[in-house]
């Protein structure tokens, strides 16, 4: 649900500023929430999805997701699965002639198949807030900046879907319009032919 405070906060901000003062702000403290990472040592900081849906309706003019790959989904030798989800984010600021682009991408697991029509959509509210955080410091893009990314939540996928998941990533990078959506890909960049094929890309881009 959208929190009117947040949008009219946002809104005022842009309002007085230029966008890249705007994205530059660090987020106000009761925004953030707090959870124990996995190896128990330290906290990751995250956003719920209402917050970060606010600040987007309140700095932006426009904006939407949409999938750009049906939902992949893997089942491992236990019977648990899960569910990946590629996104991309479209926002317009009445600065610019065109929508701005940023990919997120998330990955949800669960101990029973049949429990992935609960999984999907937490997947994509997930991916939607890792595309957001690459717009910057406002949308959270230094939060758990420093933390190893071996504490953060991931989500272990078996081995024999590795193979899969380069081909979508694969697409999702020769799909990148600008230099800025291969940046943001950086999260994808498991195999060194990944990191390869996204050097390739940049060097096509101008912008």
């Amino acid at each position: 649900m959208i929190q009117q405070e947040i949008v009219q906060y946002a809104s005022a901000l842009r309002k007085n500023n230029d966008l890249k003062f705007v994205l530059n702000q660090k987020q106000k403290g009761e925004w953030i929430k707090k959870q124990k990472s996995i190896l128990g040592e330290n906290s990751y900081e995250f956003n719920d999805i209402e917050v970060v849906e606010s600040l987007l309706t309140g700095v932006y003019d426009s904006w939407f997701y949409d999938f750009m790959f049906a939902p992949v989904i893997t089942q491992d030798k236990n019977g648990g699965a899960s569910v990946t989800v590629t996104i991309k984010l479209f926002v317009f600021d009445i600065e610019d002639t065109q929508y701005t682009t940023r990919v997120g991408i998330a990955t949800e697991y669960v101990s029973n198949i049949k429990m992935l029509q609960l999984a999907t959509p937490k997947a994509a509210t997930m991916a939607l807030k890792n595309a957001a955080k690459k717009l910057g410091e406002l949308f959270g893009s230094s939060l758990n900046r420093g933390l190893e990314d071996s504490e953060l939540p991931t989500v272990q996928v078996d081995k024999t879907d590795k193979q899969s998941r380069e081909e979508t990533y694969k697409d999702v990078i020769n799909n990148c319009k600008t230099k800025a959506e291969v940046d943001g890909c950086k999260y994808m960049l498991f195999t060194p032919a990944l990191k390869a094929l996204a050097a390739k890309k940049l060097k096509t881009l101008k912008s």
